[in-house]
């Protein structure tokens, strides 16, 4: 048997979304189910009821497992049920095992006085002390009329993504080390993944990055702890879907009992959706990752039992337990030995530069211009703010429909030489000719204004065009105020 190690980076956001149905808002899974990866290769190599069709996907021989997010470059695991802090704290603060968990009583004096909740939330966790949380997005979409080249009415839902950026890693397990290569050419490379592939969502790239060794140790008799590294599913004598596996079902060897009341266990309805028929399977009712189970087992046994993973769905990630995790040691109050620290902002989102080339030099451009122009925009924003603070008061009698000429005569201005002609010139100008000379030229009004308009130069025309509209628009205002004052 021989485990591949891969790495997936998520070049675009990405929809899981956690039900199959298509409308209304669906919350997104915090992690790439294993399902994912084996539709991927099943694209390209699923032919019928071949013997290798078989080994590839229905009978276990490979098993693809579920991307974690990574965390100091390492894979991280589901926070377990069970592990509890102070009410009101946070996830730094000292973790505990909670007392049912507890392999035997004890006096836990440090934590009579306190408060204990359990952590809930989407946290997972390296071996290293790591806290990540995966950072999702929320995007609005509608439904698509082709008659009418619309959106459909009462058709809007929303999605919950995987931020793009962020790195994962899954691995997948080959009982036929001939298999390898085979499933290894279609994995490696770029690939769509999720809902909303043929729009913005879903690129992926995948590479390969090696090898590990598998659980290979003596398990001793007695009190056990199984953690689901992975969502678990278990089917009944009448072919129901069941949370409560028998001791054969998990692989426990004879005369094991599994330990319901001290368990830690969270189940949901997890919802199938098969893209070669097009076609929902049958919901299961599950055992959610992250929950643990005590047993007492009955003899000491090897943990490789528990390699080819433990009840259905082994082939897309299901059924992989670890036995008696390290990260379960605590001491005689409960406290955990492992304690967490949040890794860096939590973002876990990692941007890798990317070499452009000659396709992308139009895109580049377009950014590089609209970037310039937001920043030009803001500075004429500032400019104009400080001019009329500086000298609102002097030009309170210009009535709007004067600023709106000015406005339009700065429109149609190409450079400050024609837009000066326009306002200034002694004989044709609009501010030193008719009825308006002598209110523009009391109060050194002409004169304000063209040094202003000569220090934005560079911008004189969309400078004077956002000038005249602001002015216009506070006095405009001002004479709404004190018509109905007047009132």
């Amino acid at each position: 048997m021989e485990r591949i190690i891969y790495n997936i980076s998520l070049i675009t956001d990405v929809i899981l979304s956690s039900g199959s149905a298509s409308e209304g808002t669906k919350e997104s899974l915090h992690y790439i189910p294993g399902s994912k990866f084996l539709g991927i290769v099943a694209s390209k190599l699923y032919d019928g009821n071949s013997e290798k069709t078989l080994d590839l996907f229905h009978n276990g021989t490979v098993r693809f497992g579920d991307a974690h997010i990574m965390g100091s470059k390492q894979r991280s695991l589901p926070l377990p049920a069970g592990w509890v802090h102070i009410k009101g704290g946070s996830i730094e603060d000292t973790l505990y095992l909670s007392g049912k968990l507890m392999p035997k009583t004890v006096n836990m004096p440090e934590k009579k006085e306190m408060q204990l909740k359990e952590v809930k939330e989407p946290w997972y966790f390296t071996t290293f002390g790591k806290a990540i949380r995966p950072v999702t997005g929320f995007s609005l979409k509608s439904a698509y009329d082709p008659a009418t080249k619309t959106s459909k009415e009462a058709q809007l839902f929303g999605y919950h993504y995987l931020a793009r950026g962020s790195q994962w890693q899954f691995t997948v397990d080959f009982d036929d080390e001939r298999l390898v290569d085979i499933v290894d050419n279609v994995l490696q490379g770029k690939h769509r993944i999720g809902r909303s592939r043929s729009a913005e969502f879903g690129l992926v790239e995948i590479i390969r990055s090696g090898s590990a060794e598998l659980e290979n140790r003596t398990i001793e008799k007695g009190e056990i702890i199984i953690y689901a590294e992975s969502n678990l599913c278990f089917y009944d004598a009448s072919g129901m879907s069941t949370p409560r596996p028998t001791p054969e079902q998990l692989k426990l060897p004879g005369n094991s009992k599994i330990l319901w009341e001290r368990s830690a266990i969270r189940t949901r309805i997890y919802e199938a959706w098969n893209r070669k028929r097009y076609n929902r399977d049958a919901d299961r009712f599950i055992i959610e990752k992250g929950s643990v189970i005590i047993a007492q087992s009955g003899e000491d046994f090897n943990a490789a039992v528990f390699s080819r993973g433990v009840g259905s769905h082994t082939s897309e990630g299901f059924g992989r337990v670890i036995i008696n995790p390290s990260f379960f040691e605590h001491d005689d109050s409960g406290k955990l030995m492992l304690q967490l620290k949040i890794h860096g902002d939590n973002s876990a989102v990692d941007y890798t530069p990317v070499e452009s080339s000659q396709f992308d030099k139009p895109l580049l451009t377009f950014l590089e211009n609209a970037a310039d122009n937001e920043s030009g925009q803001l500075s004429i924003d500032e400019k104009v703010n400080g001019f009329i603070r500086k000298h609102g008061s002097v030009f309170r009698q210009i009535s709007p429909s004067q600023w709106g000429q000015i406005r339009n005569y700065a429109k149609y201005s190409d450079s400050k030489e024609s837009l000066f002609g326009l306002l200034f010139d002694d004989n044709t100008g609009y501010l030193l000719h008719g009825r308006s000379e002598n209110l523009w030229r009391t109060g050194n009004k002409t004169n304000i204004l063209k040094e202003a308009i000569e220090a934005n130069r560079d911008q004189c025309v969309e400078f004077t065009v956002k000038l005249a509209s602001e002015m216009a628009k506070q006095k405009q205002e001002k004479n709404e105020n004190e018509s109905k004052q007047g009132h």
